[in-house]
């Protein structure tokens, strides 16, 4: 993801408009490419979105489950309640009215929550090294073989690059940047996002293989909550690590949702569809077609 990370950094400097990709598509290999690259990028953000929406109900339903109400049908043996639609339409309206007020908002907002992730987060990974034994950590490769462990890592690198997206809303509204700051500096904010989450995860996922053995960890529905309660016995410690699990998901939604109206506004400007995406609001600034849609 850093090499990748890096391709983006020598661009964005020199294309710094907004819907960048559509833009680098466009400037390399023209209008029919920017159209397929806008379009995967436009879905695979509204994909995401639709993800975080359904997921902030399952959350909060893990915090206090009075939350889950109404049950309505079954996918996969998993229910879909009622409440869970119901909060996450109100979340879709916040995230809206947010994004649609300004990019100066949603800045903010994404700055408040990201230094409550990073609060709540090490808050609980100081206390699962301060509990936890580093003896749970062994066996560091468990299988029959030599090759089992690698075959461990195989699946999961398949993941890997769902949790390392995000540094791609950056260049998104590279035209919407503060002030006089250079275009280079963005570059360098794209790097340390990737090194960020880097660090992140690594203490995350550290945390919780210190705090109980694997076979707790194996059994568990949601590993990270189930095992601090095994662990330290206390439900506080539980509802802190959903709560950065809840910020988690409002943080990579709201920006998931900025970098999609974007990639729609950069259509509408260059009019690869109806030039009402192109559109901006007269006090606010921001895509109002885009955001609305």
């Amino acid at each position: 993801m850093l090499v990748i990370g890096l391709c983006y950094a020598e661009v964005t400097p020199m294309l710094p408009v907004a819907g960048s990709e559509v833009a680098y598509a466009y400037k390399a290999s023209g209008t029919i490419m920017a159209f397929v690259v806008g379009w995967c990028l436009a879905l695979g953000y509204l994909s995401v979105s639709a993800f975080e929406a359904g997921s902030i109900g399952m959350a909060l339903a893990y915090i206090e489950p009075s939350l889950q109400v109404g049950p309505l049908f079954e996918v996969n043996r998993v229910t879909v309640f009622a409440s869970h639609l119901a909060i996450a339409a109100v979340f879709t309206f916040f995230i809206t009215v947010i994004n649609f007020v300004g990019v100066n908002v949603a800045t903010r907002v994404q700055i408040g929550l990201t230094i409550l992730l990073v609060i709540c987060a090490s808050a609980f990974v100081i206390a699962g090294f301060g509990q936890g034994s580093i003896q749970n950590l062994c066996p560091g490769f468990v299988g029959e073989t030599v090759f089992s462990g690698f075959q461990g890592m195989l699946a999961v690198l398949v993941t890997v690059p769902f949790w390392f997206v995000g540094f791609d809303t950056i260049p998104q509204v590279a035209e919407e940047r503060q002030g006089q700051l250079p275009a280079r500096c963005l570059s360098q904010c794209i790097m340390m996002s990737i090194l960020g989450s880097i660090l992140f995860y690594v203490a995350v996922i550290t945390t919780v293989g210190v705090v109980t053995p694997r076979q707790t960890i194996l059994s568990a529905k949601l590993p990270p909550a189930r095992v601090f309660e095994t662990a330290l016995e206390s439900r506080l410690w539980v509802n802190l690590v959903l709560m950065v699990g809840l910020i988690g998901l409002l943080t990579s939604w709201n920006g998931f949702f900025l970098a999609g109206t974007r990639v729609l506004f950069a259509f509408g400007r260059a009019h690869i569809i109806h030039p009402a995406f192109g559109r901006t609001h007269d006090e606010f600034g921001t895509p109002t077609t885009a955001v609305v849609c």
